[in-house]
Formats: structure tokens, C-alpha cells, sequence
């Protein structure tokens, strides 16, 4: 037996233990050394069964764990409502990302049980505990005054201090409340570098608008932007880098890279390049 192999073994014979003697967390752990992509259905079930011991002993790790296994019925049938209850258990143990995923199941018109104003709790609970995604949640509802009152100033601040620690998301929307002068003076400038920082966040949509916006000052920086976003599956992106590489503008004009970026854009779903 390898030295790997070796210590895998003992890992989940230690966490085995552990969770067999109430560590809620290590039930949690040894799980999800079971719930993987390739997992067979009798692993996916023992890893659930781990997920509910830990849950019973109060992990905020296994419960939201559990949690998402009950929404997409990765193991079983779904059952968002089962789900709903073990987030917002597993939130209440200050597990950050099942506050988001509670507050996903009660927010907007598709929601299983609609409540914009718990939702909103929700999200500002896990941007609290460190969810970058609840940050971005909890200020779109402060932008658009969903589950109380509009404060875009907050909403504002709100996604800079997500853009700040890597959140591509929270970076295209500060980007659009500079660009619409939302909680503040409308901000050209502002707005273009944002969307530069959010596409090198690997939010693949900023390039393509950050791009645009460059194209007639440095085609060359757009073209930079644009292969970024091609790499990250953006099909306008490949397109709009497609016809750089046709035309030549801010990159050396190359007809096989064209071909080649717009077959992928058209993988990738943009219609006009499937021609």
C-alpha cells in the first residue's frame, strides 16, 4: 500500500472515529471524503448519513453540507423544503455559505417560500461571517431596495469591500453604479477600471463590456481583456477577439486564430459565429 493510500485509510478511520464519538465536524470531514464526482451511490449515501450524524451534533459544516445534498438531490430526490430547514439550521451555527443558500431559497419571485426581508437578514448574517457571495447578495438587495429600504450608498460600499478581496461579481457591479451614478457622482473612469478588476476576478462578462470600452483608445489592452474572457467561456469575448484577429486591430492579424476563436465562441453559445 502506498504512502498515500496509507494515509488516506488512517485519515478516514480517524475521522470515522471521531464522528462516531459526537465530533459533529469530523462526520462533516469524513463525508466529504466520500461525496466526490465519481462517488457511487452507496458512497453518496454514507456520506449523507455522516452529513445528518454531524448535524444532529450541531456542525454548521454538516449541516449545510446536508443541505446541499437535499437541494439539487445530488443523492436522492430534492427536497428544497428539507433543505431550507437544514441551512437555516446549519446558519444558525454560523456555517457562512448556508446563510446565502437559505436566503437563495426565499429570495425572488421563483423562491420556495418567498421572504425578501428574512433574506435580506440572511445575506447580511453571512457577509458578516466572512460569505463573500452573501456580501454581493446583500447589497443587490440594498441597491435595488428588496426586503427593506434602498440604501445604494451602502450597496455601494457594500461591493467594493467584496471587489477588494477578489469577488469578480461585487467589481461588475460597483462598476455599474459608477457607470449610472447610483449612491454617488456618475463615474466614467471609475466604472471602466472596475470592470477591468472584475474581469481579472475571473468574472468573465466584465471583458467583454471592459473591452468595449477600450477598443478605440488601446486595442491591445481590449484584446488582452477579451483573451481573458475567452479563456473563461465567454462567447462574446472569443467573438469580439475573433474579429481583432480578422481585422488585425491591436493584434497581429492571423486568419487561423480568427477561425479558431470563432468556432469556440460559437461552442460557447453566441449564434452569430456559427457561420
Amino acid at each position: 500500500m502506498g504512502r498515500l493510500t496509507l494515509d488516506a485509510a488512517r485519515s478516514a478511520t480517524a475521522l470515522q472515529s471521531a464522528c462516531e464519538g459526537g465530533y459533529g465536524d469530523a462526520c462533516a470531514w469524513r463525508g466529504a471524503q466520500l461525496d466526490r464526482a465519481e462517488a457511487g451511490p452507496d458512497q453518496l449515501l454514507q456520506a449523507r448519513a455522516l452529513y445528518e450524524r454531524g448535524c444532529t451534533a450541531r456542525s454548521g459544516v454538516a449541516c449545510g453540507a446536508l443541505g446541499r445534498t437535499l437541494n439539487p438531490g445530488r443523492i436522492g430526490a430534492p427536497d428544497p423544503a428539507r433543505a431550507l430547514e437544514v441551512f437555516t439550521r446549519a446558519c444558525e451555527l454560523r456555517d457562512a455559505p448556508s446563510c446565502t443558500a437559505a436566503a437563495g431559497l426565499q429570495r425572488g419571485p421563483g423562491a420556495l417560500q418567498r421572504d425578501d426581508v428574512r433574506a435580506r437578514h440572511l445575506l447580511r448574517l453571512a457577509c458578516d461571517l466572512g460569505d463573500l457571495d452573501g456580501c454581493v447578495g446583500h447589497a443587490q438587495m440594498l441597491e435595488l431596495g428588496q426586503g427593506g429600504g434602498l440604501d445604494q450608498t451602502s450597496s455601494l460600499a457594500a461591493y467594493r469591500l467584496a471587489c477588494d478581496q477578489g469577488q469578480g461579481l461585487a467589481c461588475f457591479h460597483v462598476a455599474g453604479q459608477l457607470k449610472r451614478g447610483r449612491g454617488t457622482s456618475p463615474d466614467a473612469g471609475g466604472a471602466a477600471r472596475f470592470l477591468e478588476r472584475a474581469c481579472a476576478s475571473h468574472y468573465p462578462a466584465a471583458c467583454n463590456e471592459a473591452a468595449t470600452a477600450l477598443a478605440a483608445e488601446s486595442p491591445t489592452r481590449a484584446a488582452t481583456l477579451l483573451s481573458v474572457g475567452c479563456v473563461d467561456n465567454d462567447g462574446a469575448s472569443c467573438a469580439a477577439l475573433s474579429a481583432q484577429y480578422q481585422s488585425g486591430d491591436g493584434v497581429p492579424q492571423d486568419e487561423a486564430a480568427a477561425v479558431a476563436l470563432q468556432a469556440r465562441a460559437c461552442r460557447l453559445g453566441e449564434r452569430d459565429s456559427c457561420h
